[in-house]
Parts: structure tokens; sequence; C-alpha cells
């Protein structure tokens, strides 16, 4: 559990451990490994407004044909957790959203913001959640529903506005060029010669730095997770 978004980043961006698929798993499976992220914000009881932010990963588990209602899984909602959270039901109540005491948000699919691939360091990880902030901020009004991408940003500025860079409202209004840009490069493989500090994002450096891009760049995304059977929160 971290004091602030930017705090939860900061003690990511420090470690070299990697997270990685147990060795079960591995063997039951044999294709790619995805992580799927749920960030959740909760209010510390007995207090005004002071929260604190948590993550919880799960191996990205592909829906079956014959799951009713399975577009709820895929429409876009970032408050509904992913169909992996059905293997994990005792943590339900863990990851809820409590109006006025916690809020969730499931990191969702985009192109600029690819789920993860595991194995994946801690310091790259950092780099896909500021990321999914980045897209967030980026995304339209008139392009997103009620609880759609937009969420993230508008929680993190309201939870924590002495973080929100002043430049949050110009860059709601542009396309995602900060680390969003970035890590779409890499995902691509065509990653050149720019730096995290030649990323024009404003508080890129202070929160990412420092990350391997050339681990990155070996896995084709970034990523991170534990067993099919579990859940890991930060």
């Amino acid at each position: 559990m971290a004091h602030s978004w930017r705090h939860l980043l900061g003690l990511l961006a420090q470690h070299e451990t990697r997270l990685e698929v147990d060795i079960k798993t591995i063997a039951e499976t044999k294709s790619t490994h995805r992580l799927r992220v749920v960030v959740q914000f909760v209010k510390l009881p007995y207090t005004a407004n002071i929260w604190r932010t948590v993550i919880h990963l799960t191996l990205d588990e592909p829906i079956p044909s014959t799951v009713t209602n399975s577009w709820q899984y895929t429409n876009g909602d970032t408050t509904v957790l992913p169909y992996s959270y059905v293997y994990i039901s005792h943590t339900h109540r863990h990851v809820a959203a409590f109006p006025g005491q916690s809020e969730i948000y499931v990191i969702p699919l985009s192109e600029s913001s690819p789920l993860p691939i595991l194995p994946i360091s801690l310091a790259n990880l950092a780099l896909y959640l500021h990321s999914a902030l980045c897209d967030s901020r980026a995304r339209k009004v008139q392009n997103d529903a009620m609880n759609g991408m937009r969420r993230l940003a508008k929680l993190v500025n309201s939870l924590y506005p002495e973080e929100t860079p002043a430049s949050s409202q110009a860059e709601e209004r542009k396309p995602n060029r900060g680390v969003g840009k970035l890590l779409k490069r890499v995902v691509r493989g065509n990653f050149r010669s720019e730096t995290v500090d030649e990323v024009e994002n404003e508080d890129t450096s202070t929160m990412i730095m420092p990350f391997r891009i050339d681990q990155y760049t070996a896995n084709s995304g970034n990523a991170a997770g534990d067993g099919r059977s579990g859940s890991g929160a930060a």
C-alpha cells in the first residue's frame, strides 16, 4: 500500500525485482502470459480525505465462449473486475468499490498500453502504470463512457491534487505523447535513441527513472503477475 499514486510509482521504479509466472502455471499453459492490473484507492478510516493506492495483479485469462454476459469484461467498463478474478473469488471482498471509501480502476487494453507480458521488473511495471495514466488524461470526453478510461486521471487528480501537474488539463486535450508514446515504440520493436528524459511529459523522469529499456524490449511489452490461482497487491 503506497501513500499516493506518485509514491507507488516511485517505490516500483527503485527495484529491479522481477515478477514471474510460477513453474506450475508455465507447465500447464504454453501460451504467453499477460498481466491484468487493478488499481484500488482506499480511504484511511477516521480521516477526512487521506487515500492510499494499492495494485492487484492477476494473469489475464481468456473468456470462454460459454460464459454468460461475457460482454461485461470487454466493453471498457473500468469498474468491472477482469474475468481472471473468477478464479480467486475470495479476493472480491477486498478488491471492491465502496462509495466514499474505496474506488477501483481496471486498466483496460489500449494500443499505446498493451497488456504486460511476464516476466517484468517492478521498474517497468511503473512505466506501464504511468502510461495508463497518460492514456487516461489524453482520452477525449466525447469518446469516453461514464466508467471509461478517463476515470483514472479523474481519480488521481481529485484524490491527490498536490501531485497533479499544472499542465494536466492541456495534456487531456492532446494525444498521449509521453510515456505512452515511448511504450508504443518499444512494444512495436522500433525504439530508437530516445531516452525517458526526452519524452514530452514533465513528470515522467521524477516518477519513473530508472527503468530497463533493454529488458522491456526483450519482453515485447511490460508485465507482472503471480500464478493462476491468486493475485498480488502492492
